[in-house]
């Protein structure tokens, strides 16, 4: 490691030493609780996950003695005594969050939403489980920046953020994937529970008023929404699937804005192909 990657390192890490007794006792405590611990050994320490968005790259950076492998559940720590996990985990948080957020709105942005949709397309095909992908543009952005300034429009990007944290699950994702381009990333969830959802949060965002900064304006905006929805019965990518998804939203764009359209990824083409094999054979009769 060069110079400056130590300096990095040694910024991240509180006290390696207190940190590697910390790790020492944790793995007691689980004994002691008769807790199950979800990682594996080495050396007689506990590997331990720290934090939910880390990475093994970021894991690398630490220079560590030990290793810590994110893909272990998070365990909850107290901060009285485990003070220096506890700062690591802080210190690799605000990391993780300049990394994957989006410094507008908070959301999550497009290298986080295409590393989530990358591992959720797999998981969709391996456990055979739905998954809907959802992009949304506001309709004619470019007006409300010509039409009231740059900031009333970064009001109405926090706006519609807002909205769509306070309207899906814990476990589902919302990103920012462009200027005025939003995404939601829903596991486990099939065409028919996901289409309300996105017709409730159209009509919300219908209902809004964003009062400008530095002016007495108060603005509405309204969104165009495509979907689609995989159930994992065939293998493809997340490049497919956006695709499909961009075609649905470009459909709504085209036929006036303001709507959803969505559609069964995949399944509608294997229907088609179905169909025209049963056309074949009765021809062939």
């Amino acid at each position: 490691m060069n110079k400056t990657a130590s300096n990095t390192a040694a910024s991240i890490i509180p006290d390696q030493e207190k940190l590697m007794q910390e790790l020492y006792e944790l793995e007691k405590v689980l004994q002691k609780s008769g807790s199950r611990n979800p990682g594996q050994k080495k050396q007689g320490m506990a590997l331990v996950r720290i934090l939910e968005d880390i990475d093994t790259q970021d894991l690398q950076s630490m220079n560590l003695d030990s290793l810590i492998d994110p893909s272990w559940l998070t365990l909850p720590l107290s901060k009285e005594q485990f003070p220096a996990l506890m700062e690591l985990s802080r210190k690799i948080e605000n990391l993780a969050r300049a990394r994957d957020r989006d410094a507008l709105t908070g959301l999550y942005n497009r290298g986080f939403f295409q590393r989530i949709l990358d591992r959720e397309v797999e998981r969709s095909f391996r456990f055979k489980l739905p998954l809907t992908l959802a992009m949304m543009d506001i309709d004619d952005f470019k007006k409300i920046n010509d039409s009231y300034g740059h900031p009333c429009g970064d009001a109405v990007l926090r706006n519609l953020a807002e909205t769509l944290q306070n309207e899906i699950r814990a476990n589902d994702y919302a990103a920012r994937i462009g200027g005025e381009e939003f995404a939601l990333i829903l596991p486990g969830t099939g065409r028919y529970k996901a289409e309300p959802l996105f017709w409730r949060i159209l009509q919300k965002v219908r209902k809004m008023k964003v009062s400008c900064p530095q002016s007495q304006v108060e603005v509405g905006y309204t969104l165009s929404i495509g979907a689609a929805t995989y159930r994992g019965r065939t293998a493809t990518t997340a490049e497919r699937l956006i695709a499909d998804v961009d075609r649905q939203l470009y459909l709504v764009k085209e036929q006036g804005k303001d709507a959803v359209r969505t559609e069964i990824f995949q399944d509608a083409i294997s229907s088609e192909s179905l169909v025209q094999k049963d056309e074949k054979k009765f021809l062939l009769k």
